[in-house]
Parts: C-alpha cells; sequence; structure tokens
C-alpha cells in the first residue's frame, strides 16, 4: 500500500531528479517542497475531481440561533472540503434514486468556524470529504496526485519551465481519465427499489415531494 513518502518520492522521479526522501522533516529541499505541497496538491485534486470515493453524507449537527431568513444553523462539518447539496432525508425521489437537494448558505461561526443555514429541519448533507489515509485512495487517484505533485514542486525544484508545463499537461490529462474512470464506476442504474423505499413512500414510480 502506497504511503505519503512513497507519493512525494514517485512524485520527485516524475521531475526527472534521483533524489528521495525517507521523511517530511528532512532538511533537504526535496523533503521541505514535498511538505509544503503535498496536502494542498490532495486537497485540490479531491475538489476538482469530487471522486466516489471521497463522497460522504451525514446528519448535520444543529447549532440553534439562526440569523433572521433562516430557520436552523448547523455545523459545517470539519472534514468537508466541498459542500454539494443539503437535503431533507424525508423527501427521496425512488425514481430517481436520490434526495432533493434544499437552499442553503453558508457563513462564518463568529468562532472561526463555518456553519450552515437552511430552512430543513433534521438536515443530512453530502460532500466530498478531506481523505487523508492513502489506502483509502484508488490507484488512478494516487497515480493523478503524484503528476500533480510534481507539477507543483518542479519549478522550485529544478526551475525548468519546460518540465513544468510537461507534467503541468500530464496532470491535467490524468485528471481527466481518471473522471471518466470515476464517473463510469460510480453510474447510476435503474435498479429495482429497495423494500424500505417501497414501504416507506410506496411503489407508485413517482417522487416524494410532501
Amino acid at each position: 500500500m502506497p504511503s505519503v513518502i512513497d507519493i512525494c518520492n514517485r512524485a520527485l522521479s516524475h521531475t526527472g531528479t534521483d533524489q528521495t526522501i525517507a521523511s517530511l522533516d528532512e532538511k533537504s529541499k526535496e523533503a521541505r517542497l514535498c511538505a509544503r505541497w503535498y496536502e494542498h496538491s490532495r486537497d485540490m485534486l479531491l475538489r476538482d475531481m469530487q471522486p466516489s470515493f471521497a463522497q460522504r453524507r451525514v446528519a448535520l449537527a444543529n447549532m440553534g440561533e439562526p440569523p433572521a431568513g433562516w430557520e436552523y444553523r448547523y455545523r459545517y462539518p470539519t472534514e468537508c472540503l466541498m459542500l454539494h447539496e443539503v437535503y431533507d432525508p424525508e423527501w427521496y425521489d425512488p425514481r430517481r434514486l436520490e434526495f432533493q437537494g434544499r437552499p442553503f448558505d453558508v457563513a462564518s461561526s463568529g468562532d472561526g468556524g463555518r456553519v450552515i443555514l437552511t430552512n430543513v429541519k433534521a438536515a443530512e448533507a453530502r460532500y466530498t470529504a478531506r481523505i487523508t489515509d492513502p489506502n483509502l485512495q484508488p490507484v488512478d487517484f494516487t497515480a493523478t496526485l503524484e503528476l500533480l505533485l510534481a507539477a507543483n514542486i518542479c519549478m522550485p525544484l529544478l526551475a525548468d519551465p519546460n518540465m513544468a508545463k510537461y507534467l503541468s499537461d500530464r496532470a491535467t490529462l490524468a485528471i481527466n481519465q481518471a473522471k471518466t474512470a470515476d464517473m463510469n464506476e460510480a453510474r447510476e442504474f435503474d435498479m429495482p427499489e429497495a423494500e424500505w423505499i417501497r414501504d416507506r413512500f410506496g411503489n407508485t414510480g413517482q417522487g416524494y415531494y410532501g
């Protein structure tokens, strides 16, 4: 299974250098650059790709005291990199096999954090999460991350604009290919309704909106 150091060393090899690192805490230039750029590259790739392995659905924690114009104020999930939708778990469309997103806004909590404002009682949310364990990443995501990290460290490491552009182009291609593979894997099919859906909403073929 890959480690952060494995990913960094493969990124370094993409730049053409023979240098490797054993720790991000080393005093070498390579280690300092990897430490500076690894998490940034990983998080930006997660936000860009929104891969299925990083999708989360959670019940939001009600913080009370919403501002005027909103009925509820929820805590923003700490691991959330991109919030996609807030929904009422009672509003499920069994025909489309999805929940119906509801209006929401994101605001400062006043203590350095963020909150989600909505009119949905007992709201749930779907978001792209920050995944820090490399062992949870599919191989194509890891390979793409290595190229993106290489593109980000190339100029400060080698001051070679041609190599930096080459790596950036390769990373862009890899991102597009990984997105396509992920969409194909996560593609929804016309599946039979689950028993709990039939029991709850009835086998009408229509969505539930009230």
